[in-house]
């Protein structure tokens, strides 16, 4: 055997001690030849589809020994000509004495020779040219594994201790040019978060003759190997074998690295309290603070447990970031990046980061009425408000006091052109797989229990609002009893027993006649009977007299009993005055019918008047104003509106708590009293408190939250403000304590949670509509007070359309405001708008400036105008500016004009 494929593991490189990589050179003896020799070259190919024919994309094949078989005896003698084939398969014998030559390939154990398939060829060598011979095999045997690791030893003492890890993201290669340097064809790999890294089908020799492989490191800036260890080893691979490499271990050589942590956090508290690190995490130097890895930026892989050390840093202060990954957030820093000072001969530890994997995933989709049962909502097929819908997280099939629910939604009055019915959504959720089921009610138990249980698998941030639930109505059941009315009254009294034997049938055609094919039955023992399984109908049912009886009940025997239709003559100007039309079964009519309302008079006596104003620190010297005001308002509308059944109601806007330089406790809306009617008692003293019941929020920035204000009190769907899937972080809706000891969760809780508290003067709410207990029959009005500008989600309007089709440019509401709120999710200016038409509330504006054009009265007339709050008399109206309200006005009034003036105007 020779001696350069002698099975071993040797070591070629440089030791920590060099500072040089050794280069061998390599001496040829010059022979004596002709000028012009010739030369056999070729390559040995896979024949993946093994038809002796080298077709494309079949690779050649690295490390086939080829030989010129001079004795002709098929195997490899010592002394003759040998050559090993490159990474392409290509092999080359020069300087040859021309002649003929038979070249043969060492065919490998597993291996099969397609072309030739004796494994050899003959040819002719000419002085002068080159002579062509491949090699074509098939097979998959031979292959061997070549494994290692590679890690860092910090102090370069040639041990690996407790703080040497392995290094992630480390480019290991097989050396096949022998050159120390990656080639684009050399086979390459990066090593894994232990630092380990695997070449796989690496061809092998067979045992007792392997095939020798350099493996090498590319060793980044800054590294060296440590001591006692190498960059390259060479080791023999075996068939069907794996080989283990030594260990790369290399030693820091820069004058300061940082050290830390990545970890999973879990809880997003920012602590990293027995949670899993996460490995495969790029850490870097943000050298220009770009927010991205460029080339050349020192950089490192967290490990398995999380740890990275970024060496080549020089001394002073460096921006370390982490690229994130799309489907998580950062919690610590909520930045993703510390500023790190560093010095010479140091290293900066504990420098961690901490990551929540995103819990941005919803799931959600429509009940409806399957009416066809078909599993597809058809138009028409509505949906089902009020089944539960509940997330069954141990997936027993019950609904368990701990599980997400909810009630599929009413349609919202509020959104006029969506219909909501049946819609159900959770959200916040984490990443898995969810149970998604129905508490189906007894009327619908004939839905299939496919449609009521959903597996619904989901990403970190995946949004499935296709989980729909195709519900099917039992069959309609008609039951009864045929009783013995003895004393003639129409009605079962006690005593009297029912008959049986009676038959009783479903008319369908209403001729009176029992026909052929048409449903009947017997009535039991007692009297009672029943018909099942019948389409949602209108269905007349009938009894066959039994002899020597009369029916006395029901008092109508005969004709058709279709129900009877009531005229009434129209009152006011209605065209047409009357409807008469005949249907068939299945057919329908549609009139368009006129209504002109008069144009004096009320369309109702009841009247919910809210005061709606900025508590920010900017408002300061005007909240008096409209505090002390209000119940001033309140008696002269009592005063100037005989027979009208008012009511009022008390909330306050700050902002969006946290969120552009505003303050931690602020709050977009708070609800200190709901409507209450003034002939409630304690209404007084309810007004007061709330007036006088102070919220902490203050304020940091101009733009206040009128907009999302106004969307809640139509609404109260509630607004989640640190966007962690709960609206209630400050406590219900109602209670003083959630009023004025809220936190710092910016949340307002949904009036659906409201609860009154008696104690500290908050009264039940006389109503149930929106966020401020509107009553149902009442003309909502909210007296808007602020002085600056509206916040709000901008949702890509340029132009805002109000009652009665008014349209506007949407810089008329949103000048010297702010079209931002926080995780996207505040209310946008059209949707509040369009609600507040829905709700039919008037938006009466309260402001601190005369110029019609500058914020806030340019804003709070936009919103007056749009909802039709404008000067409906022949008359102008006072409003403490220099222009007063003309006719046809939007209704703003300056809050500079005082106290009493004030509630004569607003009056």
């Amino acid at each position: 055997m020779s001696s350069s494929r002698r099975s071993r593991l040797q070591s070629r490189g440089r030791s920590a001690k060099s500072q040089r990589r050794k280069r061998f050179l390599r001496y040829e003896t010059l022979e004596g030849r002709v000028l012009l020799a010739a030369d056999i070259s070729g390559k040995v190919f896979h024949d993946l589809n093994a038809d002796g024919i080298r077709d494309q994309g079949e690779p050649g094949l690295a490390s086939w020994t080829v030989f010129l078989d001079l004795d002709q005896s098929g195997t490899l003698d010592d002394g003759e000509p040998t050559s090993l084939t490159d990474a392409d398969g290509q092999y080359r014998f020069t300087g040859l004495t021309a002649g003929d030559y038979r070249v043969a390939e060492v065919v490998r154990s597993g291996w099969t020779p397609t072309a030739p398939t004796t494994g050899y060829a003959d040819v002719t060598a000419v002085d002068g040219e080159t002579v062509s011979a491949n090699f074509l095999n098939e097979g998959s045997g031979g292959t061997a594994t070549i494994t290692g690791n590679v890690w860092r030893d910090l102090n370069n003492d040639g041990i690996q201790g407790a703080d040497d890890t392995g290094i992630a993201g480390w480019t290991v290669f097989l050396d096949l040019s022998g050159d120390g340097i990656l080639d684009p064809d050399e086979p390459s790999t990066l090593t894994d978060g232990d630092g380990n890294y695997t070449f796989t089908d690496v061809l092998g020799g067979a045992p007792g003759d392997a095939l020798d492989y350099e493996v090498a490191e590319v060793l980044p800036l800054g590294w060296e190997p440590a001591l006692g260890f190498s960059e390259n080893y060479t080791v023999a691979a075996i068939e069907g074998e794996t080989s283990v490499v030594p260990d790369f271990a290399n030693a820091p050589t820069d004058v300061s690295r940082v050290s830390g942590v990545v970890w999973n956090d879990a809880n997003a508290n920012g602590v990293k309290d027995g949670e899993a690190g996460l490995v495969g995490w790029t850490v870097y130097a943000d050298l220009n603070a770009n927010n991205s890895q460029d080339p050349g930026e020192p950089n490192a892989t967290t490990s398995s447990t999380g740890a990275y050390t970024i060496v080549g840093l020089e001394p002073g202060t460096h921006r370390i970031a982490v690229e994130k990954l799309a489907d998580f957030n950062a919690t610590s820093p909520v930045a993703g990046y510390r500023l790190v000072t560093t010095s010479a001969q140091s290293t900066s530890s504990n420098i961690n980061f901490g990551f929540q994997e995103r819990t941005d995933a919803a799931i959600g989709g429509v009940i409806y009425a399957d009416r066809d049962h078909d599993g597809i909502r058809d138009p028409g097929e509505e949906g089902l408000a009020g089944i539960t819908v509940y997330l069954d997280e141990n997936n027993n099939g019950l609904l368990d006091a701990d599980e997400p629910t909810m009630v599929t939604s009413d349609d919202l009055f509020y959104t006029p052109d969506v219909d909501e019915a049946g819609s159900y959504r959770f959200d916040h959720l984490a990443k898995g797989t969810y149970y998604v089921r129905q508490v189906v009610p007894e009327e619908l138990s004939s839905t299939p229990e496919m449609e009521i249980e959903h597996i619904v698998t989901v990403g970190p941030s995946e949004d499935r609002s296709d989980v729909d639930g195709a519900d099917r109505y039992r069959p309609s059941e008609i039951h009864g009893v045929k009783f013995e009315d003895v004393n003639g009254n129409h009605s079962q009294d006690s005593g009297e027993l029912g008959i049986e034997g009676v038959t009783i049938y479903v008319d369908l055609n209403r001729n009176n006649i029992l026909d052929a094919g048409e449903p009947s039955t017997l009535t039991g023992p007692d009297g009672s009977y029943s018909f099942t399984g019948l389409d949602a109908e209108a269905y007349v049912v009938r009894e066959v007299v039994p002899e020597g009886y009369l029916q006395t009940f029901p008092e109508t025997t005969s004709g058709i009993l279709w129900p009877e239709g009531v005229s009434n003559s129209p009152i006011g100007n209605v065209t047409p005055s009357l409807i008469e039309v005949s249907l068939n079964e299945g057919e329908t009519h549609t009139e368009t019918v006129s209504l002109t309302l008069p144009t004096t008079g009320a369309l109702t006596n009841m009247v919910d008047v809210f005061l709606l104003f900025d508590d920010t620190g900017s408002f300061t010297s005007n909240s008096p104003i409209v505090r002390a005001a209000f119940p001033n308002i309140i008696s002269a509308l009592q005063s100037r509106l005989p027979g009208i059944d008012l009511g009022f109601g008390v909330g306050r806007l700050e902002e969006y708590g946290n969120f552009a330089a505003e303050y931690s406790t602020g709050r977009p809306f708070v609800l200190n009293q709901p409507i209450v009617a003034s002939d409630v008692t304690g209404f007084a003293a309810s007004i007061q408190s709330a007036l006088d019941r102070v919220a902490p929020g203050y304020g940091g920035d101009r733009p206040e939250t009128v907009i999302e204000a106004l969307y809640q009190m139509v609404t109260g769907a509630g607004f989640d403000g640190n966007n962690n899937g709960s609206s209630l972080d400050s406590g219900v809706a109602g209670l003083a304590s959630t009023q004025v000891s809220p936190g710092n969760s910016g949340d307002v809780p949904p009036f659906a949670s409201f609860m009154a508290d008696l104690a500290n003067g908050v009264l039940p709410a006389s109503g149930t509509i929106g966020g401020a207990g509107f009553r149902s029959g009442a003309l909502p009005i909210i007296i808007t007070a602020t002085d600056t500008g509206f916040a709000y989600q901008d949702n890509g309007d340029t132009t805002i359309t109000g009652v009665d089709g008014l349209t506007v440019p949407v810089s008329s509401i949103s000048y010297n405001g702010r079209g931002t709120t926080p995780f996207n999710s505040g209310a946008g200016i059209q949707e509040t708008i369009t609600g507040l038409n829905a709700l039919g509330a008037l938006v009466i504006g309260l402001g601190t400036n005369d110029l019609a054009t500058q914020d806030p009265r340019i804003g709070l007339e936009t919103l007056a105008s749009l909802t039709g709050a404008i000067n409906r008399t022949t008359s102008t109206i006072a409003n403490g500016t220099t222009n007063d309200i003309a006719p046809g006005d939007p209704l703003y009034f300056k809050i500079g004009s005082g106290g009493d003036p004030l509630v004569l105007n607003i009056a």
